[in-house]
């Protein structure tokens, strides 16, 4: 059981994700990239996960296997930009590793956070017309101005299966491959197991784990 939606946005402030999606769907809105630089191999790891902003406060202190899961799909998309591979009918070349960037994944952690407490799997809370959107959450996080991409998810248990999913759609595979980004922030959300539509019913699924994916670079 999983849910997954993806994204391409630029901007600083405005912009939010439209239409619910509780079972498997793709949204892409697509914009030219002008951008581009050498992301190189990732840094040292940082004492802090996330940027040091009041914002992140509330995302600073991490389940210790969602912690994990955030790893391994960083490293696993990684292997697959230096191996280089298909997307579709498109071929790319060995790229360099993103690079993890704390304040993406404060964004990326505050989104999986809201989406368990609220209920719901989107860009913003769709029931609330006053909620952040992710340009808004990369602002509070320090990251404002950038062109981004951005993947949404539940229900997975296993990175491994997550990051398989979206290789293997062209949908979300290649904002994996694109050069012009070159950071990476990963938010996952684990609360359990999850639970079917027909133990809970229909419009109150619990999917268990929560994800969601901002690789980006600034303006």
């Amino acid at each position: 059981m999983f849910t997954s939606e993806s994204r391409l946005r630029a901007g600083s402030g405005s912009g939010h994700g439209s239409g619910r999606a509780l079972a498997l769907g793709f949204g892409i809105s697509a914009l030219a990239l002008g951008l581009g630089c050498d992301a190189g191999e990732p840094g040292p790891s940082e004492e802090r996960e996330v940027a040091e902003v009041a914002a992140c406060d509330a995302v600073a202190e991490w389940d210790a296997t969602a912690r994990q899961l955030e790893e391994r799909v960083v490293s696993l998309i990684n292997s697959k930009r230096r191996l280089g591979g298909r997307c579709g009918d498109t071929t790319y070349p060995p790229l360099p590793a993103l690079r993890l960037q704390p304040s993406l994944r404060c964004a990326a952690r505050i989104h999986t956070l809201d989406m368990e407490a609220k209920g719901y799997v989107d860009y913003a809370d769709p029931e609330d017309p006053e909620a952040l959107n992710t340009n808004q959450r990369l602002e509070l996080a320090g990251y404002g101005g950038s062109t981004f991409v951005e993947t949404i998810g539940a229900g997975w248990t296993s990175a491994d299966d997550a990051v398989a999913e979206w290789m293997n759609n062209e949908a979300h595979c290649w904002k994996f491959m694109t050069e012009e980004l070159d950071h990476i922030g990963i938010g996952v959300y684990y609360a359990g197991e999850p639970q079917t539509a027909e133990a809970e019913g229909e419009d109150d699924v619990n999917y268990g784990t929560y994800w969601d994916l901002v690789i980006a670079t600034p303006n």
